[in-house]
């Protein structure tokens, strides 16, 4: 256990302190990593020869452009107080900005307009033949990704491979994607829409912040898009701490004129990568519900499911329910679900949009999976914010009062250390609860909210890395 601590100023006081922290994180990364395995059985498929595994290394070389670049943010911001990290600089199509949310059980990245799927595209050839990617060893199109703990693939092999002899004798498992949940799009009634690829130049008063303590990622933006109507707008998106299955997404919209909108509620089957479809639904009835669900690749007998329930601030200005598919921006994959609402608004005045999601997966929950995920996203609505932020907040701090590290006079090692934790923590739970409830799986290289390195544990890519 790490006990807190304080940096006195110093260098070789820090540089001893550096030294210590880096071997303590080590220490805990390995503690991971020898824990209990989460590797699937692998399902029975047709594997590729050692000689053909071994050719297709020089036959599958990377992508000869990886066609992005690091833009860094011209004005970090960080509150030492609340530890929390923030920006006024709107950084779009750049994976490197993209904020997400986990605790411990899954997780999900998003655009960082506050919500919304993203897939990386080439800025200078938006439709053309090069396009960003994730690199090895799938090579696949980068995205905001979100999974579950545990869940993954099972297929004959990757499209790149350091270790053919070992596929050879079993195939390969790869991390898969859940459809994506972290989207609530407001459409004007000229059709602008708000969400990735929205215009830069419609935007206006931008700040992102993410919490290191809690991980609630909150944006706040003035959106001015065709018309006469401004809109003030503000993101909240949470993974609860207490809640294993429950994810939150709350839109606040103030505008300038009274105005109808549309409200699109999506579950992005884009983002459920390397899965197959299990089914989707819209409920009828007042809980406003719809839901996806998927199986993984090679694994027919695991699946996932994401319920979504959308509540109002006020239900008597939203009408309309209606499958959201008629709008041109929402996905034809066919994990894909949607609902839409019109809601009448009224200028200079509040109006709240709270979206409860539900996430399960039957390796945690192998009874009644759909049930469950259904489940806690009713309950989660019953609860409401206060409840949900407050259960949040006190897991959290449970968590920091057995152990944390302050750096009292160095503000770069503190955002160091506390991001590193936070990370760290945001993909373990406590081993208490269900199996495979995210306390016996190791951590993958991205966390639950990235698919790079097709999701290999940190010990396979030091070995990679050789």
């Amino acid at each position: 256990m790490v006990r807190s601590f304080k940096v006195l100023r110093h260098r070789k006081t820090l540089a001893a302190m550096r030294a210590v922290t880096q071997f303590t994180l080590s220490l805990s990364l390995f503690s991971a990593i020898l824990g209990p395995s989460n590797a699937f059985p692998w399902s029975k498929l047709v594997k590729d020869s050692l000689q053909i595994l071994e050719s297709r290394q020089v036959e599958n070389p990377p992508p000869a452009e990886n066609v992005w670049t690091d833009q860094p943010l011209e004005t970090p911001h960080w509150d030492n107080k609340t530890f929390t990290l923030y920006t006024t600089q709107l950084v779009q199509n750049h994976f490197q900005h993209t904020p997400y949310v986990a605790n411990g059980y899954f997780g999900q990245r998003f655009g960082a307009e506050g919500h919304g799927f993203q897939q990386d595209y080439n800025d200078t050839d938006p439709d053309g033949p090069i396009q960003p990617v994730n690199g090895w060893p799938l090579d696949n199109r980068r995205v905001t990704f979100g999974t579950i703990s545990g869940f993954w693939n099972s297929q004959p092999n990757t499209t790149r491979t350091n270790f053919p002899e070992l596929a050879a004798q079993g195939g390969e498992s790869v991390i898969a994607g859940i459809p994506h949940w972290a989207s609530l799009y407001l459409v004007t009634p000229q059709g602008d829409t708000y969400g990735p690829r929205v215009s830069n130049s419609t935007i206006s008063n931008y700040k992102q912040s993410m919490s290191l303590k809690n991980g609630v990622v909150t944006t706040s933006v003035t959106w001015a898009p065709e018309g006469d109507c401004i809109y003030n707008l503000t993101y909240t998106v949470m993974a609860s701490r207490f809640r294993a299955t429950v994810g939150y997404i709350q839109l606040d919209i103030v505008p300038s004129h009274d105005v109808e909108v549309s409200l699109l509620d999506i579950l992005d089957g884009r983002g459920a990568l390397r899965t197959w479809p299990a089914g989707t639904g819209m409920e009828s009835g007042a809980e406003n519900i719809i839901w996806s669900g998927v199986h993984p690749y090679g694994l027919p007998d695991i699946t996932a499911y994401v319920y979504s329930t959308v509540k109002f601030s006020d239900s008597n200005k939203a009408s309309s329910r209606a499958s959201g598919e008629s709008f041109n921006f929402v996905s034809t994959n066919v994990s894909t679900v949607s609902q839409s609402f019109k809601a009448s608004l009224k200028g200079g005045e509040k109006f709240s949009v709270f979206k409860y999601v539900g996430i399960a997966s039957s390796e945690a929950f192998p009874d009644d999976t759909d049930v469950v995920a259904r489940t806690a996203a009713l309950a989660a609505a019953d609860a409401g914010l206060e409840q949900l932020l407050t259960e949040h907040n006190e897991s959290w701090d449970d968590i920091w009062e057995d152990g944390s590290i302050l750096a009292e006079y160095d503000e770069e090692l503190q955002i160091s250390l506390q991001a590193t934790l936070f990370h760290l923590l945001s993909a373990v739970r406590s081993g208490k609860g269900p199996k495979r409830l995210g306390s016996d799986a190791s951590i993958p290289v991205g966390g639950l909210s990235g698919d790079s390195y097709a999701g290999c544990k940190l010990i396979y890519c030091l070995l990679c890395s050789r």
